[in-house]
């Protein structure tokens, strides 16, 4: 990667190897501490953003109050190949989805115009704690999209405290689901928009690929975030317990390649007036991450056949 970014001769473009590689997080973390901006982009090294991404995404941070906002994005093979289009969209059947989308429309029209811009506010759309928690963790689907996929303002970011944690408990697959969370319960907002900016490359040796050691979190760290939005009053609990059938489910089908899981399962049902982010639960997390860093520890030990 160093060879790669010489090409470039700018004193914008510098290149930093991070002094903790293997550790989870700690890439991102020490890039963040070493950014002097007013805003922060990621950009993944096997993903790649398309000519008009910064532009939009500063279009609608310099011209709004929110600090956080995303595009959608192309889903391509290891080839560079599209292979899904997902696209940002505030609408369902029942209404609810589309009072949302007139309130954020609302909202949109009381800011000041954008700037710097040929973006229109009618291509934007925010997205409210209600959208977040009743479309997002409730669904289990990451609607926002990836790291690749944002930009937040640098100091707000930094004012927050543990901003990659659900109410005080770290995600490692989740991260990003848990940022978001962080800023719409902050009252930062976070605005987006359908038009594309960037593709995320799914290939065999990511996280989420179920031959990963990190591929569990990506079903219990679900659990936590629901929990939490319980406790806030996102969810019912009857909600909750939907949910959690869907994942006991997931937690059964791959348990055997992943025992960590079995704490989940074994996880009494939540009962009203209790946390649902409770100290059993917390520590079950505590238990699989450890879990799962012995595991990476052991795969990175193990000798290349």
């Amino acid at each position: 990667m160093e060879k790669v970014v010489s090409v470039w001769r700018d004193a914008r473009i510098k290149y930093f190897k991070n002094p903790k590689q293997g550790q989870s997080g700690t890439n991102r973390d020490y890039i963040i501490s070493l950014a002097q901006g007013e805003y922060i982009k990621h950009l993944f090294d096997d993903d790649f953003l398309y000519p008009h991404s910064v532009e939009m995404l500063l279009a609608m941070l310099r011209g709004t109050p929110f600090k956080l906002a995303f595009h959608s994005r192309d889903v391509v093979n290891s080839d560079g190949q599209i292979i899904g289009r997902p696209r940002f969209r505030i609408e369902d059947g029942n209404g609810l989805i589309k009072k949302l989308q007139r309130k954020s429309t609302q909202l949109l029209e009381r800011l000041l115009p954008f700037r710097h811009s040929t973006y229109s506010q009618k291509d934007f759309l925010t997205v409210s704690p209600e959208y977040f928690y009743a479309n997002m963790i409730a669904q289990l689907a990451n609607h926002v999209g990836e790291p690749t996929n944002i930009m937040f303002h640098s100091e707000t970011f930094r004012g927050m405290a543990d901003p990659y944690s659900v109410n005080g408990v770290p995600m490692r697959f989740l991260s990003d689901v848990a940022l978001y969370a962080t800023f719409v319960n902050a009252g930062h907002g976070i605005i987006g928009t359908s038009k594309v900016g960037s593709a995320y490359r799914k290939h065999d040796q990511q996280t989420s690929n179920e031959s990963s050691p990190r591929f569990s979190a990506g079903l219990f760290e679900w659990e936590v975030n629901a929990r939490h939005a319980c406790d806030l009053g996102y969810l019912s609990l009857d909600q909750l317990s939907g949910l959690r059938e869907r994942l006991l489910a997931l937690y059964q089908q791959y348990v055997q390649a992943f025992p960590e899981l079995q704490v989940f399962i074994d996880l009494p049902p939540v009962t009203p007036g209790m946390l649902s982010l409770d100290e059993p639960t917390r520590l079950a997390v505590r238990y699989a991450h450890e879990l799962i860093d012995q595991r990476i520890a052991e795969r990175r030990l193990k000798p290349k056949s």
